[in-house]
């Protein structure tokens, strides 16, 4: 009996380490996901910051898509391209301060063009100017802002949703369509 006795004094003496361990256990797994959830908010911030610094940067910039590949100064084909669609506004060369490709080079499609404008209200000329656009989409070119990947996702799920989505100062306004054909 007297050994029965020790065995199992030694056994709760086992589990009770075993549990003070768990419980430590536990108490750094509470510990970890409260850090978790600091470092979790402090990335969520992070990511708001990069995007609104992104947009901010792109607040000169517009997206032109599928206007000729073989060009060689983007600069001037473009200003070439707005003097002769644009009835509003007379261009030059100092209006654009630069210009590039981007994405992956397909067969089919040229791929879209940034373009630096020199002034804000240069780029809110060639985006807001309709005739102009329309006169551009005749000949098979767009022109956008360009948006943020998340901030095209917005504006994706805005039109789902059969709403007119657009960004101004860096904040998405939504609308109701005047036209609930389109989408």
């Amino acid at each position: 009996m007297e050994d029965q006795t020790k065995l199992q004094g030694e056994n709760f003496e086992r589990l009770s380490k075993k549990i003070d361990v768990n419980q430590s256990i536990i108490g750094k797994i509470s510990q970890l996901q409260s850090d978790l959830s600091v470092l979790q908010d402090r990335l969520n911030t992070n990511t708001n910051d990069i995007c609104d610094l992104k947009q901010a940067d792109r607040d000169t910039r517009t997206r032109i898509s599928d206007l000729e590949k073989e060009i060689d100064s983007l600069e001037a084909k473009i200003i070439d391209v707005l003097i002769e669609h644009s009835v509003r506004r007379t261009w030059s060369s100092d209006d654009i301060e630069c210009a590039h490709r981007v994405g992956k080079d397909e067969s089919k499609h040229p791929r879209p063009l940034i373009v630096r404008f020199s002034r804000w209200g240069d780029k809110m000329a060639v985006v807001q100017d309709t005739d102009l656009k329309q006169s551009l989409k005749g000949k098979g070119v767009k022109v956008a802002a360009d948006l943020t990947k998340r901030q095209r996702a917005e504006i994706d799920r805005v039109r789902k949703d059969g709403k007119f989505g657009y960004y101004k100062n860096g904040r998405l306004h939504t609308e109701d369509r005047r036209n609930p054909e389109v989408s």
